[in-house]
């Protein structure tokens, strides 16, 4: 039985301690913290993740290749690959670029469906690249048991608190509690943040939502689209900041769209078909020119408009304007 910290215990450990403890699944912070209604809402996402891992073979698979690691073209990754086609089918539009360094690719997010056609994705056209992810929370948890067959396939994750999950902890817990989630987010984020610097270093790539957490549309309201509110979370420029600071040399920055089936859940819509276009690139020049510069309405910065807006017009060229903002 997964076990728990106090709040003390929590406040004590670092990061990297608590990560390595989720890993090896000692204790749960979301049972620690008093929120198990938000780790069980996970278990049906976590259940059918470890059901295709088991169907494929790929624990085995990991076990069998033991330290020396798990080849490319082993079958159970070729099994994986065709599962995920049958179970979350997905149109790709447009050639997705191969890159001699380093990429981000940032996408609108209405659901949990695109991940798991993301990860597909990944298998196919960047197989001999690591590819890292920043889950929130609750669905990391769900994950760790298959955590060592997910990065034997290339697919990497990281723990985030997303403002969201943030939101409705805050309805529950107490003034002390919260202290410790803000720690803990504040932690989440510099680990990614490093995560990130050393991905784009090595040449891999890095998937992010620029909504940081399930939004219906690119922009939350005309007001964002139109540069008169100010644009919340700016993700895309945090993450390019950090570049920028570690002085990384080369990056490409990759806009994608996600167009999920008609009447779709939040969920993962398992067996319906998506459509994921590709859409223009910027480059780390365009990251350190446009990460201070401000909008012209002091409504955010340039760089975190601009990945939006070149989402935006992935989904117009797609046919997917209805994702661009509300009333669209």
């Amino acid at each position: 039985m997964v076990g728990s910290l106090s709040l003390n215990e929590i406040r004590d450990s670092s990061t990297k301690e608590l990560i390595a403890g989720l890993r090896e699944r000692r204790f749960s912070l979301l049972k620690s913290l008093g929120f198990k209604k938000l780790r069980a809402g996970m278990i049906m996402t976590g259940f059918v993740c470890r059901m295709i891992v088991f169907l494929t073979g790929l624990r085995k698979a990991v076990r069998r290749a033991g330290s020396s690691g798990l080849r490319y073209s082993d079958p159970a990754r070729k099994r994986i690959r065709k599962l995920l086609q049958i179970v979350t089918p997905v149109d790709r539009i447009g050639a997705f670029p191969h890159p001699d360094e380093g990429m981000v690719v940032g996408f609108n997010h209405p659901s949990l469906g695109e991940i798991l056609r993301f990860i597909y994705i990944c298998i196919v056209e960047y197989r001999h690249r690591r590819n890292l992810f920043p889950v929130n929370l609750p669905w990391y948890e769900a994950l760790m048991p298959i955590a060592d067959e997910l990065e034997a396939i290339g697919i990497y994750i990281t723990p985030i608190l997303t403002p969201s999950t943030r939101a409705k902890m805050a309805k529950e817990a107490d003034e002390e509690t919260m202290k410790v989630i803000d720690e803990l987010a504040r932690g989440f984020n510099v680990r990614y943040l490093d995560d990130c610097v050393e991905f784009i270093r090595s040449e891999d790539n890095i998937w992010i939502a620029p909504s940081a957490t399930r939004q219906a549309t690119v922009f939350k309201t005309v007001g964002m689209m139109n540069g008169s509110e100010a644009i919340a979370p700016q993700t895309m420029t945090l993450v390019a900041t950090g570049l920028v600071r570690s002085k990384v040399e080369n990056c490409t920055f990759l806009s994608a769209c996600v167009i999920p089936p008609r009447k779709f859940k939040r969920g993962l819509n398992l067996f319906r078909e998506y459509r994921i276009g590709v859409g223009k690139t910027m480059t780390m020049q365009d990251a350190r020119e446009n990460v201070r510069k401000r909008c012209e309405k002091n409504t955010g910065r340039m760089f975190e408009y601009m990945y939006l807006m070149n989402i935006s017009e992935a989904l117009i060229k797609y046919g997917g304007s209805r994702f661009i903002c509300p009333g669209a």
